[in-house]
């Protein structure tokens, strides 16, 4: 009887170990996630990459991999994105899911990896980020983005088309009630709006006030922030900026932040839908490449770096067509 309860014993650790090691490798990405998109050349697959992207760059990025492939058959692309802080500590923290390449959404933590002493070169400039204040749908149903911003303040922000604005929270209407923003230390568009925020005095604080009418919502982007919010808050941040584009748009707040080049696909947003910030809230984007322990995966990824020709007229117009500010 002992023996066969020490054997039912060890069978069952032993299970327990395999389940335990599957879902450790059931992760592809920094932040929990696995691979939103994976480009396969064409050829029979000599080298395959890991790259790692802001989470306003995913869409871009996907078109970029395409191309690289088609040029280079036997290669491969597997992309992750999440927000560039936690990007920048999980490959600091040693690098578990061997990011070869990552394209911050600005350059500090672009930088951190330098710091750490985990790159391959120098930090790059790849591209000019724009924020911009988008509404929900419930809420662009009755006014449109600008009707929801004060203009000609002593005090405000500087957005495309209009003056000196303040968003209408505490006076005037329609008011935002709450909004969305990306996660204000960890996700650079996050960091734009808490200074967008800071621009806006309603006495006698401003919009932001040191971050104290913040909520951490992080993944939840079914609740209504209304329903997670206590006391002061009104403003769900999220993990990332995809996440905040995914709150806004299942109505969870009257609007929130996030970036231009999420959502200038005129035939999925109107353009009075939301307002632009660009000047001097621009996030000046940069990428690095990442020391490794593959010499091979190494050079493919610097080759996809010499690729993307950075700086030249056909790289200033693929931003330009994702609604990024050229170089």
């Amino acid at each position: 009887m002992n023996q066969l309860s020490r054997c039912t014993r060890n069978a069952i650790g032993t299970l327990a170990l395999l389940l335990v090691s599957a879902y450790s490798y059931a992760v592809d990405c920094p932040g929990g996630s696995n691979f939103y998109y994976t480009a396969t050349g064409s050829g029979t697959i000599a080298t395959t990459i890991n790259v790692a992207v802001a989470s306003n760059f995913k869409e871009p990025a996907e078109a970029l991999v395409d191309g690289f492939v088609a040029a280079n058959p036997t290669y491969e692309v597997n992309l992750c994105h999440e927000s560039s802080g936690t990007i920048a500590s999980s490959i600091t923290g040693g690098n578990p899911y061997n990011i070869a390449l990552f394209l911050s959404a600005n350059q500090g933590f672009a930088s951190a990896i330098v710091t750490a002493g985990k790159n391959l070169g120098a930090i790059f400039h790849y591209a000019n980020g724009i924020p911009v204040f988008l509404l929900s749908p419930n809420a662009y149903a009755s006014n449109d983005a600008a009707d929801y911003f004060l203009t000609g303040q002593p005090y405000g922000a500087a957005a495309d088309s209009l003056s000196d604005v303040v968003l209408k929270h505490y006076s005037g209407t329609p008011a935002a009630s709450t909004i969305a923003l990306a996660h204000h230390t960890s996700a650079p568009y996050g960091i734009a709006t808490s200074q967008i925020l800071e621009a806006m005095l309603e006495p006698p604080t401003t919009l932001w006030n040191g971050g104290s009418y913040v909520h951490n919502a992080g993944t939840n982007v079914t609740s209504a922030c209304s329903s997670l919010i206590s006391g002061d808050d009104w403003q769900c941040q999220y993990n990332n900026v995809d996440l905040t584009l995914q709150a806004i748009d299942n109505n969870k707040v009257t609007g929130g932040f996030v970036a231009y080049s999420q959502v200038c696909d005129s035939g999925r947003y109107a353009t009075d839908r939301y307002l632009k910030f660009s000047s001097p809230y621009y996030t000046a984007q940069y990428g690095v490449l990442v020391d490794i322990a593959s010499g091979t995966q190494e050079t493919v990824a610097a080759n996809f770096v010499t690729y993307l020709d950075i700086g030249s007229g056909a790289w200033d117009t693929f931003l330009t067509n994702h609604c990024y500010q050229t170089l």
